[in-house]
């Protein structure tokens, strides 16, 4: 093999190209890429994706009154945005506008840094099928990723050059994650170890240390929360919490056989229970669920029956803590799309029916509904399937050992135990399934892999046992996933 002197220093041609070029020429060149990037992406959504959940926020935008069912920081928000343009528009804007301002200062730090082809890698994620497919929709989850991102980037940018960043800096990104952790309320489990990066750059031995701390992080955000919803902003209460706990009283009440954990004022049975409870697609107790009648039972959310879901959530789960585990592994198989048939919401009780916004089943031929299930496995490929992305974080961990080595590779570790976390905290408070509530973890894991992967090619040339138990992993994620799939397996149903 010639030496690099014995070829006359030939380089790839990337990188003979970005030496040539100055540190103002090389920005320029990644800020018109950013530009070209950010106007191809408005341009395939403008003006924005519209959901039932983007209506009735933007009713609130237009009526000033919140509830905290929707973000309320995302509605004050918007309503300032309205005052200047009417509709999803300038949401859409600032949603894009902040995806690609983060990425594209991470991509300048890395690039500024010598690592030219991982910055010109981190753009290309931006544009990653999956993300630009949601990224489109005028959403909280969306909204909470491109803050998180920005903020993240912003700080990136100083940390990646050896730099400490100013408190000119420091005040922009903290409000960008704030806004980030408000925008969601599950948001807060992922801010943690962004704020590790952001306040301690320094090597964390032990990853219970990191979840230690971010774990603190999260009941302090929550409690923060609460207090600048309802306090500062004046959001009223909709009872989303008492959604949850209904939610899991009935799962508990399904899985133990126990009539007795279900709220009197509901007048639900066990029968009620069978034909209404489902893990799968959404919590058909809610609002505007199949059996919403349970919740009208249970009065306005200040309600003597209301007030006393918190002490009855407690005595179920406390009572039959085997069936609330396997009540809440049952959602959370659904919402990571892991062992469950193609096209799952057509098992689920009403879908279609009340919620017109997806196929209606009850009312489907045959032909149609197979139809809808072979086009199940291309628009809900195995990329969008969160249970991947929780594996590949995982994979990327264990081949990742000596990451703390570099500040690239903290931010990579930070942005995997973020979106690691976030995807996890499903276990506890989901109540419906959509690829979207993963639109951050997806991101976040992704571009970890990329500032993690020379320390992962250590590990591969090293041919660390860690590589077999990744591999292990992951095929047996996309075996299980595929074999459901194609066996219709309704087993956790």
């Amino acid at each position: 093999m010639p030496t690099v002197a014995e070829r006359g220093g030939r380089r790839p041609l990337l990188t003979r190209f970005w030496a040539e070029r100055t540190p103002r020429a090389r920005s320029g060149l990644l800020l018109a890429l950013v530009v070209l990037l950010l106007l191809v992406n408005v341009g395939l959504h403008y003006p924005g994706t519209m959901n039932n959940d983007s209506w009735l926020q933007y009713e609130e935008v237009r009526s000033g009154i919140y509830t905290d069912w929707h973000p309320p920081i995302m509605a004050v928000l918007w309503t300032l945005l309205d005052r200047v343009m009417h509709g999803p528009a300038p949401m859409l804007i600032l949603h894009l506008g902040l995806h690609w301002l983060g990425l594209g200062l991470l991509a300048d730090g890395l690039a500024r840094s010598g690592r030219v082809r991982t910055a010109l890698l981190v753009l290309l994620a931006g544009a990653f099928p999956v993300l630009v497919f949601y990224n489109g929709g005028i959403w909280k989850d969306v909204g909470m990723a491109s803050a998180l991102i920005a903020g993240f980037g912003l700080l990136a940018w100083y940390r990646l050059q050896g730099r400490r960043p100013p408190l000119t800096v420091l005040l922009p990104a903290l409000l960008l994650l704030a806004y980030g952790a408000l925008v969601r309320t599950n948001a807060v489990f992922a801010l943690g170890p962004l704020l590790l990066f952001l306040f301690f750059d320094k090597p964390q031995r032990k990853l219970w240390a990191t979840v230690l701390w971010s774990a603190l992080a999260t009941v302090l955000a929550l409690l923060l929360s609460g207090v600048i919803n309802h306090q500062v902003i004046g959001a009223r209460n909709s009872g989303a919490i008492q959604s949850l706990q209904l939610f899991d009283m009935a799962g508990i009440a399904r899985q133990s056989g126990d009539a007795g954990v279900l709220p009197p004022a509901t007048g639900l049975t066990l029968a009620d229970v069978q034909r209404c409870y489902t893990p799968y697609f959404w919590d058909t107790f809610s609002p505007w669920g199949y059996c919403r009648v349970v919740s009208e039972r249970l009065g306005p959310t200040d309600s003597p029956a209301r007030q006393e879901l918190g002490r009855q959530w407690a005595h179920a789960v406390l009572s039959h803590p085997l069936a609330y585990l396997d009540h809440r592994l049952r959602a959370f198989n659904s919402e990571m799309f892991f062992l469950v048939p193609a096209k799952h919401c057509r098992y689920a009780p009403g879908c279609g029916v009340e919620a017109p916004w997806v196929y209606p089943w009850s009312r489907a031929s045959a032909a149609e509904v197979a139809r809808e299930v072979r086009s199940d496995y291309i628009k809900k490929n195995f990329l969008g399937w969160p249970i991947v992305w929780v594996a590949a974080g995982i994979a990327f961990w264990l081949m990742a050992r000596d990451g703390r080595s570099s500040v690239a590779g903290r931010a990579g570790l930070a942005l995997l135990v973020s979106g690691e976390l976030y995807l996890l905290a499903y276990l506890l408070v989901g109540v419906a399934s959509d690829v979207r509530y993963a639109y951050w973890s997806i991101l976040a894991i992704l571009l970890s892999g990329l500032l993690l992967a020379p320390h992962m090619r250590s590990t591969l040339r090293q041919r660390h046992p860690v590589v077999l138990l990744s591999a292990v992993l992951m095929g047996l994620v996309l075996v299980g996933g595929f074999a459901a799939r194609l066996t219709d397996f309704r087993g956790l149903l």
